[in-house]
């Protein structure tokens, strides 16, 4: 067993929206800790598809999202540690077609909500897992629109900042390989009641906020 595990389906249905999840074999410790991730498409027109800048409030350094995978292709983690080793891990995944897939159009005018969920509630002092997902449709550049035939210009969810009672959780840089409406499942430890906040940039320089107040589960 490695340091970082990557799970990916061999064959994914719709190349749009391939699931991956990441799970690192070591806790969030001051003295040792996963400090940055890379999840890479090798064959998409761009490749690197999420850079995770990370924090040890999380915790556990694991991961799920939904990636466009556009053909038959490796997908790979790249974890970087606290004390500059590199480890990784990839899984060959089977579709196509998944940065020009057409893409749903029926919530524009909700762009850049951006919604918090904790899946089992808070217990404080322990690793506790959260779930973030931003309105948005993540256009890649390479989506035909069906009525004009013309390309959609591309618009993503450039950067999702995440912080709990004002301390940094983790930064991700994403691009167009992050799947419509981006959801990031990751975790993190309060302290005591507080705020998640995130803080999310699109490449059209758009700026949203989406918070949850932490409280003790009943």
């Amino acid at each position: 067993q490695g340091v970082v595990q990557i799970t990916a389906p061999l064959r994914a249905a719709y190349g749009a929206s391939v699931p991956i999840k990441v799970q690192s074999k070591l806790p969030q410790r001051a003295d040792l800790y996963v400090r940055r991730m890379h999840l890479v498409i090798d064959k998409n027109p761009s490749p690197i598809a999420a850079v995770l800048d990370l924090t040890t409030d999380l915790g556990q350094a694991d991961f799920e999202t939904r990636l466009r995978v556009d053909e038959y292709s490796h997908v790979r983690v790249v974890s970087e540690l606290s004390n500059g080793e590199l480890h990784a891990d990839s899984r060959y995944v089977k579709t196509s077609g998944g940065c020009s897939a057409p893409p749903n159009r029926d919530a524009l005018h909700l762009i850049g909500r951006t919604m918090f969920k904790l899946p089992a509630g808070a217990k404080f002092n322990e690793v506790n897992a959260a779930d973030i997902t931003v309105i948005h449709p993540n256009d890649t550049g390479f989506e035909l629109n069906n009525q004009t035939v013309m390309f959609i210009p591309p618009h993503f969810v450039r950067a999702i900042k995440v912080s709990f009672d004002r301390r940094k959780i983790f930064d991700a840089e994403l691009d167009f390989s992050v799947s419509e409406n981006p959801t990031l499942r990751f975790h993190f430890v309060p302290r005591g009641p507080g705020e998640l906040r995130a803080e999310v940039t699109d490449s059209k320089d758009g700026q949203f906020v989406g918070t949850l107040a932490v409280t003790p589960s009943a």
